[in-house]
């Protein structure tokens, strides 16, 4: 029987599983160091709207991130492959033994919908004492989890994923892991991806094919909930490392950081994925570019906007971008459609660039792909930017790539310059003439 998981309301001491306290996962590598400082990517930030609150409001909170959330350096997260018993994955959560487990994507997520339970049921001051107290324990206890002694032939590789549908999701939380499976030489077992929905679209299996083609016929897609008594999973060292008493990296964080201290709330998350990639990522990107190694891609554009196929319900094409594509014509750039590339041809294309400019989207994810020498222009607005902007940050960190987000207008049918940015949806980018000439003069400045 799977053991009873504890509810949101519960004391984050209680409900979420600490080394040293809990058994039940048990590391086939070492974890050591938990983070690694980098030399990263290279973001920049310009302003193009024609409201200036919008330009003002988009600097002030750069300024504001680099001085609270940004580290010094940016690092990479250990992630590792564990061997877990009683493992449940419910609603896109991770348990060991009855306790959520507290790292990478899964962690993430639960730890938001505990909060966020709090906050509308209860006192979200006391959840963040309660939580902040949570890893104070686990430096006290000073212990990592055991090493797993055992074989592990016949067990299965486990991945819980949120979202097969989303390139974005699938890529950072998903098919990253599989590049860790090389880290398992007697893995015999089968990859079991766990997700609500299991229709995966074709982009699924064309990426696992062509990257992982001796694992292809080992792969399940199995609805959720699932319960393991034993299995394989991924463990990360986002998290732990506030969980160690053996913290090196003050100096990285930096002493006006939110996270230098002893206190967390619910945007440690964010802070943490927008200053850093998994290893998991990395060790992808390096078989995706020996996948391609020795091929050619000279017959695709060097420089390119990259376009998107419109969907039903899901269409924030520009209103004007034929103009912005003559504009750029002009300037040697072609036009790209990921979703007309195999696999292979979007790694090399996104590889070979010089620059890809777009508007806010999951085609961004193959950022990580690209050369140090690549530069990637995002059109967004003011509500992308305050929300999304660390959902890239971390493919130009595990590339070096340089990306700058540009903050244009919205298009919308409200009268707000700032329409509300939750509760709606992305809303689609507006660029106006005198946006397009300032992106224009950054282009040709570069």
């Amino acid at each position: 029987m799977p053991p009873t998981l504890p509810p949101y309301d519960t004391d984050p001491v209680e409900a979420f599983w600490m080394p040293g306290r809990d058994t039940g996962l048990y590391l086939l590598a070492d974890p050591q160091p938990l983070w690694r400082p980098i030399e990263g990517g290279k973001p920049h930030h310009i302003a193009i709207s024609e409201h200036q609150r919008i330009n003002n409001r988009w600097l002030d909170d750069r300024q504001r991130q680099a001085e609270t959330r940004l580290f010094n350096s940016p690092v990479e997260y250990n992630t590792v492959p564990v061997v877990v018993e009683n493992l449940q994955i419910v609603d896109n959560h991770q348990a060991v033994n009855g306790r959520w487990l507290i790292c990478g994507p899964a962690g993430e997520r639960v730890m938001g919908a505990a909060f966020r339970h709090w906050k509308r049921e209860k006192d979200p001051e006391i959840w963040v004492e309660r939580f902040s107290e949570y890893f104070n324990q686990s430096r006290e206890r000073s212990v990592g989890p055991d090493l797993w002694n055992g074989t592990v032939d016949g067990l299965d590789f486990v991945i819980e994923a949120r979202n097969l549908k989303n390139y974005f999701h699938f890529t950072r939380e998903t098919f990253s892991t599989l590049a860790l499976i090389q880290d398992i030489p007697d893995f015999t077992g089968r990859i079991k991806i766990v997700c609500d929905k299991t229709d995966a679209p074709s982009f699924v299996w064309a990426f696992i094919n062509a990257l992982f083609p001796e694992l292809k016929d080992r792969v399940e897609i199995i609805k959720g909930p699932q319960f393991f008594e034993r299995a394989i999973t991924v463990w990360y060292g986002d998290f732990p490392y506030f969980q160690s008493r053996d913290q090196k990296l003050s100096d990285v964080i930096g002493e006006t950081n939110e996270l230098d201290g002893t206190r967390f709330g619910s945007n440690m998350n964010k802070i943490l994925y927008c200053n850093g990639h998994s290893r998991a990522l990395r060790k992808l990107r390096q078989r995706a570019l020996q996948a391609i190694d020795g091929q050619s891609f000279d017959h695709l554009p060097r420089r390119f906007w990259l376009g998107r196929r419109s969907a039903p319900g899901r269409d924030r094409s520009l209103k004007n971008e034929a103009e912005i594509i003559a504009r750029l014509e002009a300037r040697g750039f072609g036009r790209v459609f990921f979703e007309d590339l195999s696999p292979l041809a979007q790694i090399g294309v996104m590889n070979h660039s010089e620059m890809m400019i777009s508007y806010h989207g999951a085609g961004f994810t193959n950022m990580m792909y690209a050369a140090p020498e690549t530069h990637v222009i995002e059109l967004g607005t003011l509500q992308s930017g305050l929300l999304r902007w660390g959902d890239f940050i971390g493919f130009a960190h595990v590339s070096g790539a340089a990306y700058t987000v540009a903050v244009a207008d919205y298009q919308h049918d409200g009268g707000k310059i700032i329409p509300p940015m939750r509760g709606h949806g992305l809303y689609p980018v507006r660029i106006t003439d005198t946006g397009i000439d300032a992106i224009m003069a950054y282009i040709d400045g570069l």
